[in-house]
């Protein structure tokens, strides 16, 4: 199968290996989005490496630097209007700053991107290690939508290297469902849990063990300490080298001073009453 990876990234949880071994097994990957530095390029000579940060950006793999991209049509935008309305918003994200009409003119530019590739390529599945959700690998999803071409994605649940998957994250995880429906009238307790679920069930239930989940400990290592440290700086030598120094700065001091989550948090928040009966439904 000819096959698409998008933000296929995480040298720590194994995903470069299995593009390794998926390639071993006779699929062709014909374009990758990724943002590790480990990946061996010789590994996968006839692959089109794209940096995730690239891709999120709006610049087109270096590989295609000669490609002519055309504008998406009346049709086409038509078709993704729903796409559009979505996307606009995913872009509080990483491009806050920006107008309405600025994002609209950006998405165009995804969408008439992302399209060419697609129906250059032709992969049989694109495949991605969570629901698409980092504004591009959006329109890419919808895309594939339109265009027939399965898409893949995967939920990782923590619980030792288990995962759930889906070809549409709007209808669910199919084996999933089936096992819910099965079984919706059987009771079970905690002695029916096997192996790692038993481990974990236990894990957070027992009193003063440390039950944080594996991907918690990942960020909180990567954005503290030395690790923050080496990040910044590296975001600051970027920065003056491509000119960017001083719009950073002002994002990032209108980040503190000016309109922000965190205020708007503040602006609705209630604190709960914990004498009484609730439910605990958290939410990203």
């Amino acid at each position: 199968m000819k096959l698409f990876l998008i933000g296929w990234s995480g040298k720590d949880f194994g995903l470069a290996e299995v593009a390794r071994r998926l390639q071993n097994t006779g699929h062709k990957i014909i374009y990758w989005t990724c943002s590790d530095k480990e990946i061996n390029l010789v590994d996968f000579p006839d692959t089109i490496f794209h940096k995730h940060l690239d891709a999120l950006e709006g610049r087109p793999a270096p590989a295609l630097l000669n490609e002519k991209f055309n504008p998406p049509g009346e049709e086409l935008l038509h078709n993704l209007s729903k796409t559009e309305s979505t996307v606009i918003t995913m872009m509080n994200k990483h491009f806050e700053n920006w107008q309405v009409e600025e994002r609209k003119h950006f998405y165009r530019h995804y969408v008439g991107y992302w399209h060419h590739i697609l129906t250059k390529f032709k992969p049989d599945a694109v495949i991605y290690p969570t629901i698409p959700h980092t504004v591009y690998d959006f329109v890419i999803y919808s895309l594939a939508k339109l265009l027939n071409i399965k898409n893949i994605m995967f939920e990782q649940i923590w619980i030792g290297d288990r995962m759930i998957w889906a070809y549409d994250f709007q209808t669910g995880f199919p084996l999933l469902k089936d096992k819910i429906s099965k079984n919706k009238n059987e009771n079970f307790n905690s002695k029916d849990l096997d192996g790692d679920f038993r481990k974990e069930y236990e894990l957070q239930n027992e009193p003063g063990k440390d039950a944080t989940p594996a991907f918690v400990k990942y960020f909180k290592s990567r954005f503290s300490g030395k690790n923050l440290i080496s990040l910044k700086l590296k975001i600051i030598l970027t920065s003056i080298k491509d000119r960017s120094f001083l719009w950073r700065v002002a994002v990032f001091i209108n980040k503190f001073f000016g309109e922000n989550l965190v205020k708007e948090y503040r602006l609705v928040r209630v604190y709960p009453d914990f004498s009484k009966k609730f439910v605990y439904f958290p939410l990203h």
